[in-house]
């Protein structure tokens, strides 16, 4: 199976077509004819997971967030662009991301675990550009501390030491809650929608003070799971889908809001 083929299949279940208009998924680097030998999955590239990729007989790297995400004026020799570019070049490494297609797919974010304490129908949040992102559902009533602790025992598998110590609550944690509302990553921009779908609590990412705000003023309550922990699990459903695909795949869960990481 060449790079091609790989897209082809991706293609599925994530079609490119459907990426938001500031958005840049697909080949990062590469070529589409090389034949693809075993795929690494990551959230982020960076040059320490190209080495890491090399190090796991990877020529394929898979990422959530692209490489290329706007307008780049300059490759300076010392610069992150330039080392990443050249290594994967020399190392003859291709580089594919899966972005918005990726959040905005039945098989991709919105596969988040704790749907499945979902009562009835689970529903999208909101519409961006004839897309559907998030997901919300009704659970049993239950306290927000209580949801802190199964969210604990979930990341805690991805290597997050004491994951509550990630998340920031604006709201009472003894506070019952009936409807959730969930968006992987930057989820401040969605708060209306989450208030319009009388959300009781918004899990999220990259919420400001003046979000939190907006949304106590308006009874929703918000956990900011920082970015990469609300999409972590984007390693794991990728991953399934490569080996499905019949690709031998390895993983990596480094995150940049993980304290104290050592690179």
């Amino acid at each position: 199976m060449n790079i091609s083929d790989l897209m082809k299949k991706l293609e599925e279940f994530y079609p490119l077509n459907t990426q938001m208009s500031w958005d840049n998924s697909g080949l990062q680097i590469g070529d589409l004819n090389s034949d693809v030998k075993k795929v690494h999955i990551c959230l982020d590239i960076e040059e320490f997971q190209i080495n890491r990729a090399i190090e796991y007989g990877c020529n394929t790297i898979i990422t959530h967030h692209p490489l290329f995400m706007s307008g780049i004026k300059s490759i300076e020799k010392s610069g992150f662009y330039y080392k990443v570019i050249k290594k994967a070049l020399d190392y003859k490494i291709t580089i594919l991301s899966y972005h918005t297609p990726f959040d905005t797919s039945v098989f991709g974010m919105k596969n988040f675990f704790l749907s499945e304490y979902a009562i009835g129908e689970i529903k999208n949040l909101a519409v961006e550009e004839g897309q559907n992102f998030g997901i919300v559902f009704d659970v049993q009533d239950v306290k927000i501390k209580e949801i802190i602790g199964i969210l604990s025992k979930n990341f805690s598998k991805y290597g997050y030491d004491n994951p509550s110590n990630y998340m920031t609550l604006y709201g009472e944690d003894e506070k019952v809650i009936k409807r959730i509302g969930y968006l992987g990553g930057s989820g401040a921009s969605f708060i209306d929608y989450a208030i319009l779908n009388d959300v009781d609590l918004y899990l999220t990412g990259d919420i400001k003070y003046h979000d939190a705000q907006h949304a106590y003023r308006n009874g929703l309550s918000i956990l900011d799971l920082t970015h990469g922990m609300s999409e972590i699990h984007f390693v794991d459903i990728m991953a399934k889908k490569i080996s499905d695909i019949g690709l031998q795949v390895s993983k990596d869960y480094f995150t940049f809001d993980k304290l104290n990481i050592d690179l």
